[in-house]
């Protein structure tokens, strides 16, 4: 289990990391994970300072890591290979692939994601918290290809709405 918390001060939020991420990852010495793997994961993004609370779910996680490394002396190739299946919101399925270099100054990777329809009134606690809105009814879903090379980014994320009724809480 992962969470991610929000919080009005530094000191109540655990979310990101304060260093640029190659630093992060080269501050941990030579580094060979081969292969790791995450059976029935969950990670939360909680706000326990919003009202209403705020707590959005992914579980189910399955997840395959290959070739993890920071070290051109362990692997030929410094490209890890992840991917990974869930579940978003207790209902909606999610897959996601993504090889990343970790070696390179800026982002390099390949991304292709997708999470299937969600009813919306599973996310009405985030919207309640953050747009004064719920929704009444209607789905949502996402499909998403990525690709950045040396932090240039191409490709696409294609949310999907259908049959939306909105209430403002104003």
């Amino acid at each position: 289990v992962i969470n991610f918390v929000q919080g009005p001060s530094r000191k109540t939020r655990q979310v990101g990391v304060d260093k640029p991420w190659l630093h992060v990852i080269k501050e941990l010495f030579p580094l060979n994970i081969n292969r790791f793997a995450v059976h029935d994961g969950t990670v939360h993004y909680r706000d326990f300072h919003s009202r209403p609370k705020v707590d959005l779910k992914m579980d189910q996680i399955q997840m395959v890591g290959t070739n993890l490394t920071n070290s051109e002396k362990l692997s030929k190739s410094l490209v890890a290979d992840i991917k990974m299946t869930g579940r978003a919101f207790e209902s909606a399925p999610v897959e996601v692939k993504v090889k990343i270099d970790p070696s390179t100054r800026r982002a390099t990777f390949d991304l292709a994601a997708r999470m299937r329809a969600v009813a919306l009134s599973r996310l009405n606690e985030f919207a309640e918290a953050y747009g004064n809105f719920s929704f009444e009814k209607g789905t949502f879903s996402v499909t998403s290809e990525l690709a950045a090379s040396e932090g240039k980014l191409t490709g696409y994320i294609k949310p999907l709405f259908d049959d939306i009724a909105v209430i403002d809480l104003s």
